[in-house]
């Protein structure tokens, strides 16, 4: 592992990248061996006194705040000319991370998975209101969800940023596209811009893009209008959510809200009518898709952190200098009063010394091996007879599981008809609530599931070891006679190695190679992310028309770093499909797009598009 010191924390694993530095997993070199978060801030930012100040500032607010909202900071440290922060560690990812994962796997934010990270994100936002600091450029990168469908908040320690000397910086051009056009001219935040962000955030969720395109010029009147009719990646947005956006987006209109608690309002009264029936399952269900199996691999991995020998990165003591000794007195040759010591005959002693004690070890090697190699067979047995007995124990919690599984997925369906059934607001909350407690359950059974046939499996695979035989030092050793009572499994003709372990995966990821233009990057990492500058919508092919064909062509590209889609294939559609794929392909190959951007060099990369046919008008 490729780990390194930051003060008094161990580095173990990078976690993350953002706009303003990287996350990295840490442990504290002394106490108790907890995993921690360790954010630390890119040089551009530190090396702006202004902006280093408001940072400090909004670090020391941020220690006064513990809620269960928010991810809690621990330390703040200052080494070498390098600014990071502590906070607590937990399980999950962060929500720029989901949404890009997101359009990689094609696997766009549902209605009710927006409208249920929007109205967390503003529920923390309200619970802490009295922290006036942390009202700022709210963006997808200060969001984590947790492996449970948890949503935590980063206090914004980077707000008003845009009032120092970097707004004319690089690294500023993200952050200044998250906000509305007079805090751009360097006003500092209030409190009622929180809503602006809010909105943003909404808008990113249902259209998958965001609400300001680099390098378009800049309307909110007329992308409102673009999400109400369908635009880019999405089919229009309905009536109640649009009227949201509207008043979120547009402050300067008659009907925008004054408050946050007034966009909460709004958000409440969707969630309370049981068109989107939101839950902490879904986005539970959704974190797992999206990174399967990772939660199981990183607790894994979190235990062998912990476990780390720490005292390797322990700052080195200075070396003293090695104090010279005084020479020793030359020893005095003892007298022999000229008689002559036969050194022959003393090495003859010494040679049949040695070879008496090599003979009686040989003796002990072949009385021990006699004595205990007659119980190895009945030692075999008695493991494989306990390996069996395993294997049918681990048989019937399966079908224990599996009975429970049936039971809470019509258990789960039950709760579902009564939400539906539901006819005031209040039994419809309560018929949610029961609805999300069911989902959790089954979420947590269907992973002990999981474990259970895992483990299962690998009982069956697992290769039996055939000892090797130390008898004889040679590589050609014949085995000895096998009796008729022996297993046929013993009968090798050679020595079998045993079973390598299988390597784990290392916890710190490989050092990245410098990028150059025109190199390949998944979309995942890049620092700027493509965006559509010229949107070709598919034809409805007559064919699909007279057929009814309706459904959605997903189609993956290949973006060249001038933004030219330079290859293109289906990953799913309708089927029969009468046209509509040969449609979507040939629309998705004369999209353009704005270059991706990787360490401030244009890449290449792929991309996830999808279209929508649909009679409907």
């Amino acid at each position: 592992m490729d780990m390194k010191n930051f003060e008094n924390y161990i580095l173990v694993e990078e976690f993350a990248e953002t706009l303003f530095g990287k996350f990295y997993k840490a442990i504290p070199l002394k106490g108790d061996p907890k995993i921690y978060y360790l954010h630390i801030l890119s040089d551009e930012l530190i090396k702006e006194p202004q902006a280093l100040t408001i940072i400090k500032t909004y670090f020391n607010k941020w220690k006064n705040i513990k809620d269960i909202n928010t991810l809690n900071l621990i330390d703040f440290i200052e080494k070498d000319g390098q600014v990071g922060y502590v906070f607590e560690y937990q399980r999950g990812r962060i929500l720029s991370d989901m949404l890009s994962e997101c359009l990689k796997e094609g696997m766009p934010l549902a209605y009710d998975q927006a409208v249920y990270l929007v109205s967390r994100i503003t529920d923390a936002i309200v619970s802490i209101s009295n922290e006036d600091f942390f009202y700022g450029n709210l963006t997808s990168d200060m969001i984590f969800v947790t492996f449970e469908g948890e949503v935590k908040l980063f206090p914004d320690v980077f707000r008003d940023l845009q009032t120092t000397s970097l707004k004319f910086a690089t690294i500023l051009e993200k952050y200044l596209r998250s906000m509305p056009q007079e805090l751009k001219d360097g006003r500092m935040v209030k409190s009622k811009d929180q809503i602006y962000f809010l909105g943003l955030l909404f808008f990113e969720f249902l259209t998958r893009e965001t609400f300001e395109i680099p390098g378009v010029p800049f309307n909110p009147e007329e992308r409102i209008a673009e999400a109400r009719k369908g635009s880019g990646f999405s089919e229009g947005i309905p009536e109640n959510l649009m009227k949201i956006l509207e008043r979120s987006l547009l402050p300067k209109s008659t009907n925008a809200y004054k408050s946050v608690e007034e966009f909460k309002s709004d958000i409440d009264e969707l969630i309370a009518s049981g068109e989107y029936s939101p839950s902490t399952f879904n986005t539970a269900f959704l974190i797992h898709t999206l990174y399967r199996d990772q939660d199981e691999i990183e607790a894994k991995r979190d235990e062998e952190i912990v476990k780390i020998d720490r005292k390797k990165f322990e700052p080195k003591k200075e070396k003293k200098l090695p104090v010279i000794p005084p020479p020793e007195p030359k020893k005095e040759e003892p007298l022999t009063f000229g008689i002559e010591v036969d050194k022959a005959q003393e090495s003859k002693t010494k040679l049949f010394i040695g070879i008496g004690a090599a003979a009686g070890l040989i003796i002990v090697v072949l009385l021990a091996f006699i004595f205990f190699g007659g119980g190895k067979q009945k030692e075999d047995i008695k493991t494989r007879q306990e390996e069996e007995l395993k294997l049918k124990q681990l048989e019937e919690q399966n079908k224990l599981l599996k009975e429970q599984l049936e039971k809470l997925q019509a258990e789960a369906r039950a709760k579902e008809e009564e939400v539906l059934k539901a006819k005031t607001p209040e039994e419809k909350a309560e018929a949610q609530k029961a609805l999300e407690e069911a989902k959790k359950k089954l979420l947590e059974t269907q992973k002990l599931q999981e474990t259970a046939l895992k483990t299962k499996q690998e009982k069956i695979e697992e290769p039996e070891p055939v000892p090797k035989d130390t008898s004889q030092p040679s590589s050609s050793v014949t085995q000895p006679a096998v009796s008729e009572k022996q297993p046929e499994t013993e009968k090798v003709s050679e020595p079998q190695p045993s079973p390598q372990p299988v390597a784990q995966p290392p916890l710190q990821k490989e050092v990245q190679q410098a990028v150059k233009q025109g190199d390949y990057v998944d979309f995942i990492n890049l620092d700027v992310k493509p965006n559509i500058a010229v949107d070709v919508k598919p034809d409805y092919p007559p064919l699909a028309r007279r057929n009814k064909v309706e459904g959605r062509v997903y189609v993956k590209v290949e973006i060249d770093e001038n933004g030219n889609v330079t290859g293109a294939e289906i990953l799913r559609g309708p089927n029969p499909d009468y046209g509509v794929k040969e449609a979507s392909l040939s629309a998705a190959k004369k999209t353009k797009f704005s270059p991706a951007m990787k360490n401030g060099v244009r890449v290449k990369t792929s991309y996830t598009l999808n279209y929508l046919f649909t009679l409907k008008k």
